[in-house]
């Protein structure tokens, strides 16, 4: 046959443990808390980077871009297509965005991306070697213009983000 023991706690004990429970699970709440913090630093630090080395290729390219037009008076199709396709980090990261606790800061690198979206959209046709007439050149003129802006535009941010 098998006894079966039944231990009474007293209200000291019973106390002690209620207290211990309570501990576990603010302990539990508060790692979990921590975590997630240490994980949003990373992931924030992790899209500052990426976005601020893809800001530095657009700065790039348009300084390039800018120095053909000065030489040639033409600003190549290519330079626009790279342009183009500087934006998948901003696109693949738009929605971590939030993590960014800079309003203005966020809001300025979502303006930035849209004018360089529609730059290049609106130079399509305008520009490139069979765009060599007087009115061509003058327009290519204010499409080097638009682009030195977000070139400036891109330089700023940049610094801002290493904040």
């Amino acid at each position: 046959m098998s006894s079966t023991t039944i231990t009474i706690l007293n209200s000291k004990e019973i106390v002690f443990l209620i207290i211990g429970a309570v501990l576990a699970i603010v302990g539990g709440i508060l790692g979990d808390e921590i975590r997630s913090s240490r994980e949003n630093k990373r992931e924030l630090k992790s899209i500052k980077t990426t976005i601020g080395d893809e800001l530095g290729e657009i700065e790039a390219t348009v300084t390039n871009m800018h120095e053909v037009w000065v030489q040639a008076k033409v600003l190549p199709q290519n330079y626009v297509a790279n342009l183009q396709g500087d934006t998948t980090a901003f696109d693949n990261l738009r929605m971590r965005l939030f993590l960014i606790e800079d309003e203005n800061l966020r809001k300025d690198i979502i303006s930035f991306y849209k004018k360089l979206k529609d730059t290049c959209k609106n130079s399509k046709g305008k520009i490139g070697t069979l765009a060599d007439t007087d009115e061509a050149r003058g327009q290519q003129a204010n499409i080097d213009s638009e682009f030195q802006k977000l070139g400036s535009g891109a330089k700023s941010i940049k610094e801002r983000l290493g904040d």
